[in-house]
């Protein structure tokens, strides 16, 4: 499946109160990391300790710190149009979270 198109199945998945989502995507051919890593820049990528081929995002519908959904989709899209495939996973969901005017809650990625 498309990662853009398994990106929005997910998104269309989730309660409609999410705030945050936290995700892994572990692409399939090292050799692609890093025109990949350019492709996904505005979702402000962040490696995984130790892992060459494996990057986690963040994703905030409202506020707080973490990419648009909708720019994150354009993102992966531009991936499966140069064939830059993988495995996208979602880690961690958070639910009707009150960022009190800071960044947002803090998601460990390792």
């Amino acid at each position: 499946m498309a990662l853009a198109h398994q990106f929005q199945q997910t998104i269309e998945d989730q309660a409609p109160d999410w705030s945050d989502l936290l995700f892994e995507l572990r692409l399939d051919n090292e050799l692609t990391f890093d025109e990949a890593r350019l492709l996904m820049a505005p979702a402000q990528l962040q490696r995984k300790a130790g892992e060459r081929f494996l990057f986690a995002f963040r994703v905030s519908r409202v506020r707080g710190y973490g990419a648009y959904a909708p720019l994150v989709e354009s993102c992966l899209a531009k991936l499966d149009a140069v064939n830059i495939t993988g495995d996208l996973d979602l880690v961690r969901v958070l639910h009707a979270v009150d960022t009190n005017y800071t960044q947002g809650p803090v998601l460990p990625t390792q």
